[in-house]
C-alpha cells in the first residue's frame, strides 16, 4: 500500500511549533500546506489545527477545509466543564476512546424517518440513543422529538453495547 497525499481519503494538518515561529507564523505555514494538499489532491478531506480562533473561518471558508480544530479550546472546555460537572471528562474520554461509542451516520441509511421522534423511537429498540443532528452543516443538540428530518441529515448516536 503507497501512502501519498495524491492517493489519501483524509489528511490531517497539525500546526507545527517551532522555536522562532510567532502563532500567526505556525497558523500561515498551515495554510500554505492545506493549499498545497488541496491542489495535489482537492477530493481529500482536510482537518487543520490552528492556534487562533480568527483564523478559523477562513480555514473553513477560503480553504475549503472539512474542519478546524482551534489548539486549546476543546481542552480548555472540557477541564470547566469537568470542574462544573464532575464526571463529564471521563464521559468525553469513553465516548472517544471506545471503537464505535460515538457515530455519525446519514439517516437514508438507518431508513425513512420524518421526525427525530420516530428515529429515536426506532434506534432505542436497538440499544442506540441519538444525541444530535447535522442538517446543512448546523448542529442540533438533543433536538425535539417534532424536529423534521430529511435524507440528506445526520444523526449522531452512542451505542449501548460498547
Amino acid at each position: 500500500m503507497e501512502v501519498s497525499i495524491q492517493n489519501a481519503k483524509e489528511v490531517v494538518i497539525l500546526g507545527e511549533r517551532k522555536e522562532g515561529l510567532s502563532d500567526r507564523n505556525v497558523d500561515a505555514r498551515t495554510a500554505l500546506t492545506a493549499m498545497l494538499v488541496k491542489t495535489l489532491n482537492p477530493k481529500a478531506k482536510i482537518y487543520v489545527e490552528v492556534l487562533h480562533d480568527e483564523n478559523a473561518e477562513v480555514f473553513e471558508k477560503r480553504l475549503g477545509v472539512t474542519s478546524v480544530f482551534i489548539y486549546g479550546k476543546v481542552i480548555g472546555r472540557l477541564i470547566f466543564t469537568s470542574i462544573a460537572t464532575p464526571g463529564s471528562a471521563k464521559l468525553v474520554e469513553n465516548l472517544l476512546t471506545k471503537e464505535g461509542a460515538l457515530r455519525k451516520v446519514m439517516v437514508k441509511e438507518i431508513g425513512n424517518f420524518s421526525t427525530f421522534g420516530e428515529l429515536l423511537a426506532y434506534l432505542r429498540k436497538y440499544d442506540l440513543l441519538p444525541i444530535a443532528v447535522e442538517k446543512e452543516g448546523r448542529m442540533i443538540i438533543s433536538p425535539p422529538d417534532g424536529e423534521e428530518l430529511s435524507e440528506r441529515d445526520y444523526v449522531f448516536f452512542i451505542s449501548g453495547r460498547v
